[in-house]
């Protein structure tokens, strides 16, 4: 048998409050509705280009091999007196 303090029905019930609104829950309803707006413009920014993905410029870091030569065949301290000007000798 049970005690009749540990018994569900002795408890005394409190009532369940639903908590307000505040703040951060209004900041969070405007997020949610900043998202759906960009997912609109965004949709109909697409629907402009028929929903299609073309890949973009490829970029190559690739020299021609004469080029490539031409670079190594000039000393470095020659390439930095082009650029800086006159360089102090080297002992």
């Amino acid at each position: 048998m049970s005690s009749p303090e540990l018994s569900s029905s002795s408890k005394p019930r409190v009532p369940y409050r639903k908590p307000r609104a505040d703040i951060y829950t209004v900041l969070l309803a405007l997020a949610l509705v900043a998202v759906l707006i960009g997912l609109t413009f965004l949709a109909l920014e697409m629907d402009m280009y028929m929903w299609e993905f073309k890949g973009g410029p490829t970029a190559s870091l690739q020299r021609p091999m004469a080029v490539a030569m031409a670079d190594l065949s000039q000393p470095v301290l020659g390439r930095l007196s082009e650029i800086h000007g006159s360089l102090p000798p080297i002992l």
